[in-house]
């Protein structure tokens, strides 16, 4: 990525922390190196540009997805440092990383040996595992945001930051549309609010499929082509590509990408544990403690309803005083404390106690409530540009058949026409 025009912080200090030299430059602002004098280590520092910057609903999701990346503390996630603002410029802090991404390792170098690049997925799964307990869905997962150390450590880069303007459906400048078109879940086209945790999974089997073959998934084809070809399932096979790749490691790759997330891998750590071999793991002692049941305020018309008895759910969360919880409860009382903040809409929910844990918003009981929670306007909008897109392209492609049927038929006749004429002359003749 160029770094033309980033050089105008260069020497200046944003807080703390002195800026270096620019790192990367792209539609989505400039990244620098930076230096923080008190704690005598080098950064990493995201400004956002300043076009984007004067729009409150951007502004806010900056800073509101800085603090969720501030909330993860794994080896396998680039670490948030500090998030401020400074003569206008807004910029956010982390970790500074040398090493370089899982692209263009692959790129220089071909495709990866099937146990490295499986070593490099489960890490990647285990910082998403992480990310998903909390609540947080990266949807940039991609051979572009893995980073691989000199040591050989593996990090996930731009962690919650990747949906700042929707690059998927603006296609922008810095290029990083069409990346995210080819890895991103089919539902991630249809609906962002749909998007839940196993929208991450199908990223990384994508991004598992890349590092073994070095082909990018569907590359060259356009947003209406990628789309019908994820919601048909239309992968080439990985072991016609290449043939040294396992039957196991193939079987994680067609699994984690199914078309319909039920089918999918349910979580991170399931999808790792397959890659291992493993049988899923079970809940732990701690966890499988069952807590005393909250009381809820409920209206008496939801009292009586959903009152099934199978209609149970299995609730994880964390209380005021932060202890780990677990409770049963039915529909309307999950709903009823999510609205009334009493159960937090980052909880894990499951229908057996046994699992899978997932994030709430993974369940279609839950789904209309969330989205309500979590929804913001430029969000809709972003949804509503790719969807029109999707609308005129379909149109575009009915309308060039079209065109092509009457050619086809204008032709034919013009054939038969010059044929009866021949035909004529030879019999007048």
């Amino acid at each position: 990525m160029s770094c033309k025009g980033g050089s105008e912080l260069v020497g200046k200090r944003l807080g703390e922390f002195e800026v270096l030299e620019p790192i990367a430059t792209g539609g989505m602002g400039s990244v620098y190196k930076g230096y923080q004098r008190a704690m005598d280590r080098l950064v990493a520092i995201k400004v956002l540009p300043a076009e984007l910057a004067a729009s409150p609903i951007l502004l806010k999701r900056f800073y509101r997805e800085a603090r969720a990346a501030a909330q993860l503390s794994h080896p396998n996630v680039v670490q948030a440092i500090a998030a401020g603002e400074q003569d206008g410029l807004h910029f956010f802090v982390m970790e500074y990383v040398e090493g370089e991404t899982l692209a263009k390792r692959v790129r220089r170098d071909g495709p990866l040996q099937e146990q490295e690049a499986k070593r490099i997925v489960t890490a990647v799964a285990e910082a998403l595992h992480a990310a998903h307990q909390r609540g947080i869905i990266h949807r940039d997962v991609k051979p572009e945001n893995i980073l691989i150390l000199p040591d050989y450590r593996v990090k996930l880069a731009d962690l919650g930051l990747a949906k700042w303007v929707g690059e998927e459906a603006h296609l922008t400048a810095a290029g990083r549309g069409l990346g995210t078109l080819n890895y991103m879940a089919p539902e991630q086209f249809r609906d962002a609010r749909s998007v839940d945790a196993r929208s991450d999974l199908y990223s990384l089997g994508l991004t598992l499929y890349f590092a073994l073959t070095g082909k990018v998934p569907w590359f060259g084809l356009g947003l209406q082509e990628i789309y019908t070809a994820k919601r048909r399932g239309d992968l080439p096979d990985i072991r016609r590509l290449n043939p040294r790749v396992s039957a196991q490691t193939a079987e994680v790759i067609r699994r984690a990408t199914e078309p319909e997330p039920s089918r999918r891998y349910q979580s991170a750590r399931e999808l790792a544990g397959a890659l291992a071999g493993r049988a899923p793991d079970r809940p732990t002692p701690q966890t499988a403690q069952v807590a005393t049941r909250p009381e809820l305020q409920l209206p008496s018309r939801d009292r009586q309803a959903d009152s099934r008895p199978a209609d149970l759910w299995f609730v994880r969360y964390t209380d005021a005083s932060g202890q780990r919880r677990q409770v049963r409860l039915r529909t309307h009382e999950v709903r009823q404390g999510i609205r009334s903040g009493r159960l937090t809409h980052t909880m894990r929910v499951a229908k057996s106690e046994r699992g899978p844990w997932l994030h709430v918003s993974a369940f279609e009981e839950f789904r209309d409530l969330i989205a309500q929670l979590s929804r913001d306007p430029f969000e809709a909008e972003v949804e509503s540009d790719l969807r029109r897109t999707i609308e005129q392209l379909a149109r575009a492609g009915e309308r060039r058949r079209s065109f092509s049927t009457r050619w086809l038929l204008v032709c034919l006749a013009l054939l038969a026409a010059a044929v009866a004429a021949i035909a004529l002359a030879v019999f007048l003749s």
